[in-house]
């Protein structure tokens, strides 16, 4: 499932869905979706979107940090990837957190979803630095159920495999 379609299926189910995007791509038939431009890899842009988004609707109740990409790389003595696969699949979820956390403590309530790896947990050669990437953000997920344990909000990770956007089809 790509961004596009959990933006649609979150539409059919909740009053008000808004998407962070870098570019708005994408036109959607629905009435009850915002799409908001905002770099994620820019912490100070994130964080101003969850002022934005709580002054017009009132509070926060999901928060899905589904940034990422893949990149087959080369060995890891030899991979130049790492950078980018840094950046877009752990630096954007972790901004995304840290923006949203005070919001969730302030309303006590409310759940961040991550989108990690299930290749992440067991590996696979020529990939270090997506699966690397891909582990920081189950460590972060986890980090971040622990040091909010007395709240209500919460912080699961779900850990795809493969999953269908136009890059990853042969």
């Amino acid at each position: 499932i790509t961004a596009q379609g959990l933006i649609n299926y979150f539409a059919d189910k909740y009053i008000n869905v808004i998407g962070l995007s870098r570019s708005q791509k994408v036109t959607y038939n629905h009435n009850n979706i915002d799409i908001m431009c905002v770099d994620m890899l820019n912490f100070n842009q994130v964080n101003d979107s969850v002022s934005t988004i709580v002054n017009k609707y009132g509070m926060i109740t999901g928060w899905i940090n589904c940034v990422g990409g893949f990149s087959m790389g080369d060995f890891i003595e030899n991979e130049e990837e790492w950078n980018a696969m840094y950046s877009i699949n752990f630096i954007t979820c972790l901004n995304g957190c840290r923006a949203i956390i005070p919001q969730l403590k302030k309303q006590n309530d409310g759940c961040i979803i991550n989108f990690g790896s299930k290749a992440a947990l067991d590996g696979f050669p020529t990939a270090a630095p997506y699966l690397l990437s891909k582990s920081s953000v189950h460590t972060l997920t986890k980090l971040i159920s622990i040091e909010m344990g007395e709240s209500k909000a919460r912080c699961n990770a779900i850990l795809p495999g493969i999953i269908d956007t136009p890059d990853n089809r042969f």
